[in-house]
């Protein structure tokens, strides 16, 4: 009975608000929160010094639309009843700050929910249990009958043409494919596969089949306009890059490779087949099927002060029809349009412990004009291309619409490029002033962190940028090639990457390296990282200038096996000089840095003067298993002793010798107190802090 009493008091009081003083209002709305354990934060419906301070409650479960949303017994139902308040606010032309506190459960979006015009105030989305509010792009599927082997269901809401993710009780399942298949060859138009690869039905079905065809650095998705299976040829809408095309390819979405774990859509009859695994249950209705609805979760544009926090993002499609309009392919998914969260011409905009998963692109875009934008403490797993992507491609010097300020922290990404291969931890284009650190970057077919977007030495807009402290392992894995844990293009004035640590790079045919400075890399200082058991060389200077590498490991270059490219390991450090005009040369200092390898080679250049116009001094370099005589230095093509090396004025103070890790059979690189190498200037690496931190 108190209880009942208190309650009814409670919503008397608040329905005559109008008649409460200031100190009224923050009392009523203190006790409020507190009792729902939403306390410590400024509340009540008020004005105090001119600022609007406001509590909304929304719970996907019980609350209306038509509540008052004024607490978590009349809350709202879903996020576009936020927007309307927020309009409203905004008409008032009056600062204000608000807090929108959600509550568990999923709050299934129809559209984008897209906030734009949002200047007047601060606002603050609130997970009331940290990652328990879900905003979902998908819609669970029902009504499955079993069709032998099969389970069936129509989807009658389904608009898409295309479906090529869903999800068995949160695990992503594969669409129908061929696996992966080598063609013969080439001839534009046309491209010419094996006999037996296609089977001569699949031309009646080239509206639902697709093409993913692998090139070095981008797997591209095509439409496939003909197939002869007299001539073995295919002709696809557009044709890859066939420059760097290592002729592998799959098709996808074919009916009749269905197979444990994968399914088939008819977009014609709108029927998803699928079939069950072993451990899924013997009817799907018993379990939680989704697939995606939406391409984009969030959009933001033209809008500041807001933060979202502890609120889990999942499950949005690709956004097929802009990507397959053309040719489907572009380094680090360059070519893409979207993102589950996406923002434009914003300041001052966070998103922090929060989960984003199940996406069909990038995690997060903080695109043009997007400043002083954090996202931090965010688990981005199960991607369809990668984490987060700073800015476009611009222009070389962008005056106008600059990412600026802009942060990525202490975040964990991983498990990407599910279905665009190329997909990149972190992808920064043109940039100014941003900071990647503490991350842990992993699990991904293509690059951890790429930075920089032109080729060539030009002045550009890309300056003050900052990587250091992440962690990044395990990517590459054997599908594309000429990737590295860090990679750079262009020129970046007063930028640094330090304290980061890379690991475990391997390719499918050549590239794998650990820290890559490729065309035009300018003006970068790399301090204090760790590069090991890469593939091909730990560090590769494509061409560049004014590159300075100081006081870095780099240990165990051949450390997965190589298996087909000429250029598979050769040097733990190698350069190459192409299309950099005559008046450049590939430079950087090599100075105080650690070469640590077994049974290898030290450099590596394509052309003869491939070390020409570098500097290096200062450095320990050791062989495990060879005696230091055996060690040999450029030029490549007619290896010099150390001693010749000397005479041509490099290494002045440098020093064969074991540097004395701690332990580097664990891949401890930290010097003991009496290391050699610490008698020479090196300085021990402490990699404690590196990747995200409590």
């Amino acid at each position: 009975f108190s209880r009942c009493f208190r309650c009814t008091m409670k919503h008397l009081l608040l329905l005559s608000i109008v008649a409460l003083s200031v100190a009224d209002l923050q009392s009523l709305f203190s006790e409020e929160l507190k009792h729902n354990g939403v306390e410590g934060q400024e509340n009540g419906i008020a004005e105090i010094r001119g600022t609007t301070l406001l509590h909304f409650f929304l719970d996907p479960k019980i609350g209306s639309d038509a509540n008052t949303g004024a607490t978590t017994y009349t809350p709202w139902r879903t996020l576009p009843r936020c927007v309307t308040e927020l309009q409203r606010l905004e008409t008032q032309q009056q600062p204000y700050k608000v807090t929108f506190h959600l509550a568990p459960g999923t709050y299934t979006l129809q559209e984008t929910f897209e906030l734009s015009n949002i200047q007047n105030g601060e606002v603050t989305f609130l997970s009331t249990v940290p990652q328990g509010a879900v905003i979902s792009g998908g819609y669970e599927v029902k009504g499955w009958k079993k069709v032998g082997i099969y389970q069936q269901t129509k989807l009658t809401n389904f608009t898409d043409d295309i479906l090529f993710q869903m999800w068995v009780n949160g695990e992503r399942r594969q669409a129908a494919n061929t696996g992966e298949m080598m063609l013969s060859s080439v001839h534009q138009p046309y491209i010419h596969y094996k006999p037996g690869q296609i089977n001569a039905t699949w031309a009646n079905d080239l509206s639902a089949i697709r093409a993913l065809v692998w090139e070095h650095w981008t797997a591209s998705w095509h439409v496939i306009e003909e197939i002869d299976t007299k001539m073995n040829t295919m002709k696809l809408k557009h044709l890859p890059t066939t420059n760097w095309f290592d002729k592998r390819y799959m098709i996808v979405n074919v009916k009749d490779k269905l197979a444990p774990g994968t399914f088939y859509y008819d977009h014609n009859t709108k029927i998803l087949t699928y079939q069950p695994t072993k451990s899924d249950p013997p009817s799907l209705n018993s379990a939680s099927v989704v697939i995606p609805n939406l391409v984009e979760l969030m959009r933001l544009n033209n809008s500041k002060h807001m933060q979202f926090s502890g609120v889990t993002y999942s499950y949005t499609s690709a956004d097929w029809a802009s990507c397959l309009s053309n040719s489907c392919s572009g380094q680090s998914g360059s070519m893409l349009k979207t993102a589950t969260l996406h923002t434009t011409y914003v300041q001052d905009i966070t998103f922090d412990n929060c989960l984003i998963t199940h996406t069909g692109g990038y995690a997060v875009w903080f695109d043009k004009g997007s400043q002083f934008t954090t996202i931090k403490k965010c688990n981005m797993t199960d991607l369809g291309a990668g984490g987060v992507r700073i800015g476009n491609a611009g222009g070389r010097v962008q005056q106008t619409n600059l990412p600026l300020n802009n942060t990525v922290i202490d975040n964990i990404i991983t498990d990407g490029g599910h279905l665009f291969l190329e997909g990149t931890g972190v992808f920064a284009q043109t940039v100014q002033n941003i900071v990647i650190a503490h991350n842990e970057i992993s699990q991904l077919y293509y690059s951890g962190v790429c930075m920089g977007w032109t080729w060539g030495f030009a002045p550009t807009s890309c300056a003050n940028n900052y990587i250091g402290f992440n962690y990044i392992h395990h990517i590459g894995r054997g599908q594309l090639s000429d990737m590295g844990c860090i990679y750079t293009l262009g020129f970046h004035k007063d930028s640094r990457v330090t304290n980061n640590v890379c690991h475990d790079v391997w390719t499918r045919d050549y590239g794998a390296w650990g820290f890559y400075t490729d065309e035009g890399s300018r003006d970068l200082t790399w301090d204090y990282n760790i590069a090991y058991n890469t593939q091909t060389a730990l560090l590769h200077q494509h061409y560049g200038t004014d590159n300075v590498f100081n006081n870095n490991v780099f240990a165990y270059d051949n450390g997965h096996p190589c298996y087909s490219h000429e250029s598979c390991p050769k040097g733990a450090i190698r350069s190459s000089r192409a299309r950099s005009g005559k008046d450049h040369y590939s430079s950087l200092h090599f100075r105080h840095n650690i070469v640590y390898i077994k049974n290898g080679t030290l450099f590596w250049g394509t052309i003869a003067n491939a070390f020409a116009n570098m500097t290096f001094d200062y450095n320990d370099y050791w062989d495990i298993n060879e005696p230091p005589s055996k060690l040999t230095f450029p030029p490549v093509q007619a290896p010099e002793s150390f001693k010749n090396w000397q005479k041509r004025g490099q290494d002045q103070h440098s020093i064969l010798a074991d540097p004395g890790f701690e332990d580097a059979a664990k891949y401890n690189f930290a010097l003991k107190p009496d290391s050699p190498a610490r008698k020479i200037g090196i300085k021990s690496i402490d990699t404690s802090t590196v990747g995200p931190r409590p």
